[in-house]
């Protein structure tokens, strides 16, 4: 039992907010599978202990702001309490993710560098993973493509005529090692036969962290959707 006070007190600085459900919801639902607690909240085992089940109900209300508190204020048990909060927020989730998608299809280089407007195109596809709405490599290459400025259509043309599938990281290296291919040539650097070279070797750019797979949340099926 003090574990989960404790626990509540180190690991859920985030306090939910009108507009950031997804994180906090992501925050609550690594705190209760940390101590083996889904189970309770999803009804799948019989409800917990009293004591037990006023303490995930004390989790959960910690990590609420002032706004937000009043919404649990009457709920019985802690499957309640957080089936109130899903349905309160689910349909603003949605409508993130649809505001999200459109950010990400209208997005554009213009006078960014491609680190720049890549790293801003990842940082979208996060925040629809967290909004429960996961984009795939794939997709998120054909906005990058799309997105990407003239000057860098020669490479972009190259990389979509490979046969093998293209992940991010792979399109953020050749786009990096492509642009900086160009900037030197600009200066004198290199020569254009030069840069054709360089369009065929390997990439030992450094490459921003790994997405890596989303996952979505677990508890309950009209919050997925």
């Amino acid at each position: 039992m003090v574990a989960v006070i404790q626990i509540t007190q180190t690991q859920l600085p985030l306090k939910l907010t009108n507009m950031n459900f997804p994180s906090w919801f992501h925050q609550i639902e690594a705190l209760l599978i940390g101590l083996d607690l889904t189970d309770y909240i999803t009804g799948d085992t019989p409800c917990p202990p009293k004591i037990i089940d006023k303490l995930i109900v004390h989790a959960i209300g910690s990590s609420l702001s002032e706004f937000v508190l009043p919404m649990i204020a009457r709920s019985a048990t802690s499957m309640e309490a957080l089936n109130k909060l899903i349905v309160v927020f689910s349909s603003k989730i949605k409508s993130r993710a649809i505001a999200l998608k459109r950010l990400l299809t209208m997005l554009t280089q213009g006078n960014k560098l491609v680190a720049e407007f890549l790293q801003t195109t990842n940082t979208l596809a996060d925040e629809l993973a967290l909004a429960q709405a996961s984009i795939l490599d794939d997709e998120l290459v054909i906005h990058i493509f799309s997105g990407i400025i003239p000057k860098l259509n020669d490479i972009v043309t190259t990389l979509k005529a490979r046969e093998t599938t293209l992940t991010y990281e792979e399109v953020f290296d050749k786009l990096i090692d492509h642009e900086n291919d160009l900037k030197r040539q600009e200066e004198g650097l290199i020569s254009p036969l030069s840069v054709n070279y360089v369009r065929g070797r390997g990439s030992h750019s450094s490459r921003p962290p790994n997405k890596g797979n989303y996952c979505g949340n677990t508890f309950d099926p009209n919050f997925r959707n």
